[in-house]
């Protein structure tokens, strides 16, 4: 005998489509569709940050290639102690707000300086901004940046 789904079981998405529209939901999905279609696989976070460290620098400087991978281990990390296992691709809104709720808190405790704040975050949302665009989210499997707006701190 089949189970019949409830209404609210249907009208539950993932949580990395909380807060989109339905049009740009269907239309990721779309691109994971296609690339699926022509064979390519979604990539994994070692792959994801390879390319983008690679695609990062119009100049090809190794100092901000070097820079992005030093904040992007920062998130790794905060990503391993928290969420074990969670692959970038599923990363939220509601979890990168976690994560910038802990650097705000280790600002606020003289830990963090607010420019180092404010690097990481920019280069955080640099590399899902990167993977999210209609090029390469259906092989990157992001379907937006999930950092909050407007998180930069300002600094005097």
């Amino acid at each position: 005998m089949l189970a019949v789904q409830s209404q609210d079981q249907l009208r539950k998405v993932p949580a990395v489509f909380a807060g989109m529209d339905r049009v740009d939901a269907i239309a990721f999905v779309s691109r994971l569709f296609d690339a699926a279609q022509v064979g390519a696989a979604v990539w994994c976070d070692v792959e994801l940050i390879k390319r983008f460290l690679a695609a990062c620098s119009r100049t090809g400087s190794t100092e901000t290639k070097g820079g992005y991978q030093r904040e992007i281990k920062h998130l790794i990390r905060w990503r391993d102690h928290h969420h074990s296992g969670l692959p970038l691709r599923l990363l939220d809104p509601s979890l990168a707000q976690d994560f910038v709720d802990g650097l705000l808190q280790q600002v606020s405790a003289g830990q963090l300086k607010p420019r180092t704040f404010n690097r990481r975050i920019a280069a955080i949302s640099a590399l899902f901004r990167w993977a999210s665009e209609p090029c390469r989210s259906g092989v990157s499997g992001i379907p937006r940046n999930p950092m909050p707006r407007r998180s930069m701190l300002i600094t005097a």
